[in-house]
């Protein structure tokens, strides 16, 4: 899986200069508490339910996801590595993704 996997709330945080990397995955809610159970962290630390925002590092390179609704999105930092930043945003689909039923049909 991960050698190292952290999760930190931004907040209010957007996603202003952050590069999209996966968009409108489906399943939002299952996604947060999938990265809940694996992480430990509140998911009321994230934000509500429907809202949430988490930056997510994966062995040293950072993303950001965000919750709109019923949908998820994974961003990649400014100045971070686009190629690593994407494969990171992969592994993180497949591993909180896949908690939700369907959750492979959005790609």
């Amino acid at each position: 899986m991960f050698d190292a996997l952290t999760v930190t709330s931004v907040g209010t945080h957007t996603s202003g200069e952050a590069e999209l990397l996966l968009d409108a995955l489906g399943g939002a809610e299952a996604a947060l508490e999938r990265l809940c159970e694996l992480t430990g962290v509140e998911a009321t630390n994230l934000g509500p339910v429907d809202a949430w925002r988490a930056r997510v590092e994966v062995d040293g390179t950072p993303v950001l996801i965000s919750a709109q609704g019923e949908t998820w999105s994974i961003h990649a930092e400014a100045g971070v590595d686009l190629g690593d930043a994407m494969s990171v945003a992969r592994r993180l689909h497949g591993l909180l993704g896949a908690a939700a039923e369907g959750w492979d049909l959005d790609r």
